[in-house]
């Protein structure tokens, strides 16, 4: 394993900046998202998010969708926030029934 794989082992403890995008099943954008905080699990059923009010979101446990983030200032677009430095990003699309 080289220093730049990540595993589900590895993320746990770390920072996620993850945008989710909503879509119609016609396509057509209805909602985006924007989520910050602490990975606290990862497994086969899911990589769970949990955020600094608590609430938790679950991901689907797909590494090919999270990178590593490159130090910076991050801004939501939705509330103003600034993101100092997260570990990582992903981007993730879905589409509703």
């Amino acid at each position: 394993m080289t220093e730049t794989e990540l595993t589900l082992e590895s993320i746990i403890g770390k920072t996620m900046l993850a945008g989710v995008s909503y879509r119609t099943s016609d396509g057509d954008l209805s909602d985006r998202q924007q989520i910050f905080g602490t990975i606290t699990a990862a497994d086969s059923e899911g990589i769970t998010v949990t955020v600094e009010n608590g609430d938790e979101f679950v991901f689907p446990p797909d590494l090919s969708a999270i990178e590593k983030a490159e130090p910076g200032v991050y801004t939501l677009n939705v509330s103003g926030a600034a993101v100092e430095n997260p570990d990582l990003l992903s981007v993730w699309t879905v589409y509703e029934g």
